[in-house]
């Protein structure tokens, strides 16, 4: 599948014989957090059964950052710094754009990657795998979610995804949601759950940013997925206090 391949290589480091993006690579968004969320389980699970749990989770989390070619922290450096500036629409794009890392870079890299480093933490072995793999699909679903409502402005890939899923915008938010819905309703129940409570957090939070920006970008977007990523790790610890609820009941340690 070449849309994947360029999906694939387009928001992470990993080699995939491809490098150029297409109208389809949309509908494969989700999977290709899929992938790095399998393969930060993988790593997770080494760790873990060499008796070095929580040193799994670092160095874990440590990787999605890295995987994806740091890509989402400088979005997250960009837009805070920017978000912070009270002045007009036209110089906050600008300091999208700029070299300097002010306070609002430092302090939403800060909280962003505490708290979901926090949650992550505090997670069991199980929980854990599930959060990281579904943390980073459904990182990835929102980028579809955003721009299927949202004006992207300038000239680039946030503005030719942003044209890609307006033209196909039922089917892509289906191929994107749909399938792994249905599979973490098998796995555990709060996942969904987890998802729908994260999703409208921060449906309320990207309205408010699109406004301060009257429109959205690439740093914008992945800001915001970093967000997603923060509240659905919170959302899914806090639900891990209920019963476990899921198709195929499974159990581990």
């Amino acid at each position: 599948m070449p849309s994947f391949r360029n999906a694939i290589s387009f928001f992470t480091v990993i080699p995939s014989g491809s490098s150029q993006l297409d109208e389809k690579s949309v509908y494969f968004f989700s999977l290709v957090g899929g992938v790095v969320g399998t393969l930060i389980a993988a790593v997770i699970s080494v760790f873990y059964f060499a008796g070095f749990r929580y040193e799994g989770y670092v160095v874990g989390f440590a990787c999605i950052i890295i995987l994806y070619g740091f890509t989402h922290l400088d979005g997250v450096i960009d837009t805070g710094d920017a978000l912070m500036f009270r002045g007009t629409v036209e110089r906050r794009r600008e300091i999208l754009k700029d070299h300097y890392i002010g306070a609002g870079a430092i302090g939403w890299v800060i909280v962003i990657y505490s708290v979901s480093l926090a949650s992550f933490l505090q997670m069991g072995f199980y929980q854990a795998i599930l959060a990281v793999i579904f943390g980073e699909i459904f990182s990835k679903s929102w980028y579809v979610m955003y721009l299927s409502g949202s004006e992207s402005f300038g000239s680039g890939l946030a503005h030719f995804f942003e044209k890609e899923v307006r033209k196909r915008k039922s089917a892509v938010l289906v191929a994107n949601i749909a399938p792994f819905i249905f599979i973490a309703l098998f796995l555990d129940v709060y996942i969904a759950i987890a998802f729908a409570v994260t999703s409208l957090i921060l449906i309320g939070v990207a309205r408010q940013i699109t406004k301060k920006f009257e429109g959205v970008n690439g740093d914008i977007l992945g800001f915001t997925g970093e967000l997603f990523r923060m509240f659905f790790y919170a959302s899914f610890l806090f639900l891990g206090v209920f019963p476990q609820l899921s198709v195929l009941n499974i159990h581990l340690i």
